[in-house]
């Protein structure tokens, strides 16, 4: 697998504007609405950090604040791993290329059961 460096800048598809926006009302849904945990696991420990947790309904919200300060605590870059450590990429501003193919689900027609594709279905379901 081969590493590059990224050397253009990111698209920008929303102004700085447009992006705020984004921004803002994503923290207000966080604060007013919330966010639904399944695991009592990821609940106790987001009560912990300080949360506003509902144990009763499973929902939490999360005060601008809060996020705000979970946001600047991350770290500006990461590594990205692999199952395969020579692959892993040194960071997201990296380009990895690979030779990958999705897992196209399909469904046998004769049973209506989903099964994983494989050549020959992908080839009769895109003629």
């Amino acid at each position: 697998m081969a590493h590059l460096p990224q050397s253009y800048k990111p698209i920008e598809v929303l102004s700085a504007d447009h992006l705020e926006a984004v921004h803002n009302t994503s923290l207000r849904i966080l604060e007013e609405h919330g966010m639904e945990f399944l695991d009592d696991e990821a609940l106790a420990l987001l009560k912990g950090a300080g949360a506003d947790v509902k144990t009763g309904d499973r929902i939490v919200r999360f005060d601008r604040g809060f996020v705000l300060e979970s946001i600047a605590k991350a770290p500006s870059e990461v590594r990205l791993h692999a199952r395969n450590p020579s692959a892993a990429s040194p960071s997201a501003a990296t380009i990895s290329i690979s030779a990958q193919s999705p897992a196209l689900p399909t469904s046998a027609t004769s049973t209506a059961a989903a099964a994983p594709a494989t050549t020959r279905t992908i080839a009769t379901s895109c003629a």
